[in-house]
């Protein structure tokens, strides 16, 4: 996948916004990923890419489990819905469309899967580093780079 410059320091900071748990900075960053439609479309396909490499990843490259995407979907919304607004129901269907290949448009708005892949997301980076010492944005920089080498 090739990774637009342009288009990823603003998933990062959607990203970075929910990892603080900062709705405000989470609500402008989210506004602040397409200035058009294609940006829009470029910054949604670059983050639900992270959020499914992220859930294999974390369950070391196997595709995760429905046992697995509602273990996820419950201990997100724990602690997460209550800053980001967004709830179990819609982590799970996004993860399971995410896992599966399916876009996660088809499930939901636009606006809805802009919300939940960086909530979610930033969730899935910080709280399952890939080793010990490593940051959440040690993981994203990992999970980047593999997206990347994967198509070429």
């Amino acid at each position: 996948m090739r990774i637009d410059p342009a288009i990823e320091p603003r998933v990062r900071e959607a990203f970075a916004a929910s990892v603080a748990e900062q709705p405000e900075r989470f609500d402008e960053a989210i506004r602040a990923l397409g200035d058009n439609d294609d940006d829009l479309r470029r910054a949604l396909e670059l983050a639900f890419n992270v959020v499914a490499a992220a859930a294999f990843a974390i369950d070391g490259g196997l595709a995760p489990t429905e046992e697995r995407l509602t273990y996820f979907a419950e201990a997100f919304s724990k602690t997460q819905s209550s800053w980001s607004g967004v709830d179990q129901a819609a982590a799970l269907s996004f993860l399971r469309a995410v896992t599966s290949g399916q876009d996660p448009l088809e499930v939901m708005t636009a606006g809805d899967a802009a919300y939940t892949a960086h909530a979610l997301g930033g969730w899935l980076l910080s709280a399952f580093p890939r080793g010990e010492g490593l940051r959440w944005v040690d993981f994203l920089d990992g999970v980047l780079n593999g997206l990347e080498a994967r198509d070429q």
